[in-house]
């Protein structure tokens, strides 16, 4: 998602500003300054060019797999775990409208082609593949076609409703989807059923993150964390627990990256010791000054939490 505008925020960024954002590209480490749960937090790298508009990430065969939203073709690359570009796929049977995430659960491969900035989409799909062909472009997908039961109104609209959505994780044999609401900063929890090809959505759950949701990661276990960031681009994790099928927000956690980031996707990678690692990606930023252009990239991130 190419951010334009954001509420309570004109994004206007001087040469100064430019320069510092340059500059954040530089290995570093933080402690949480705001909660013991979050035990490190690393920048890894800066992301190649061809996935400035990083949108959504999945960890499989010890690769990061992600992928780019609307300015790009329907394309997963293969990252390592330094950020650097190992491989990609371009599906010959899939369209990238918008993509914004993905999930990987009972050994299919969700592809969540969802973003909706202005509310007027009337085509929102998840693409399920088998994920032991996402290096085969020629795979055919499945499709689940998806809508909102409580929205009645397709007008365009700038990035003001409440129906977008960037972040879905696989539990228990379902899909769930948190929604992005540009109106009141909560998501909303969806349910989605992986075998039903035509759904419409019902809200069962909200949660107050102040923020907009763009990312999501289940550790398999009992935590789901959410990313984000909020309208002056300071990004957040928000932490939810899963017991026996309820979900609780436990922890809200501002992400120190220095002077922001838009920051579009999360993976849960793994466990070491007594911490679990995630992985997330942030967007690549366009900066206009007169005539000309400069861009802030993307760049790998490394969050450690305790178990």
């Amino acid at each position: 998602m190419n951010t334009k505008y954001l509420p309570g925020r004109n994004i206007i960024l001087t040469f100064l500003t430019v320069i510092i954002l340059t500059g954040c590209a530089t290995k570093s480490t933080s402690k949480s300054q705001n909660s013991s749960l979050l035990q490190s937090f690393e920048i890894i790298s800066d992301l190649d060019l061809k996935i400035t508009e990083t949108s959504g990430l999945e960890r499989h065969n010890n690769q990061l797999l992600t992928h780019n939203d609307s300015d790009d073709t329907p394309t997963v690359y293969f990252l390592n775990t330094t950020g650097i570009i190992e491989g990609s796929t371009t599906f010959t049977n899939m369209k990238n409208v918008d993509w914004e995430d993905m999930a990987i659960g009972n050994s299919s491969l969700f592809i969540a082609d969802i973003g909706n900035n202005y509310g007027n989409r009337t085509d929102l799909k998840i693409y399920k593949i088998p994920v032991s062909k996402v290096t085969n472009p020629k795979v055919e997908p499945d499709l689940i076609q998806l809508s909102y039961t409580a929205q009645t109104e397709f007008k365009r609209k700038n990035q003001n409703h409440s129906y977008d959505g960037e972040a879905i994780v696989y539990l228990n044999g379902e899909l769930l989807l948190f929604s992005k609401d540009w109106v009141n900063f909560t998501t909303d929890v969806y349910r989605i059923n992986e075998k039903l090809k035509n759904q419409k959505l019902e809200r069962f759950q909200q949660f107050d993150v102040q923020g907009l949701i763009t990312g999501a990661a289940f550790n398999n276990k009992d935590r789901i964390v959410l990313c984000g960031y909020n309208s002056s681009l300071e990004p957040f994790i928000a932490v939810i627990s899963v017991t026996e099928g309820k979900l609780k927000l436990t922890d809200r956690i501002a992400l120190p990256i220095v002077n922001g980031a838009q920051v579009e996707a999360i993976t849960y990678f793994g466990n070491r010791g007594d911490q679990e690692v995630y992985y997330l990606t942030s967007e690549a930023v366009n900066i206009k000054l007169g005539e000309d252009e400069a861009t802030s990239k993307g760049q790998l991130y490394k969050l450690t939490l305790k178990k």
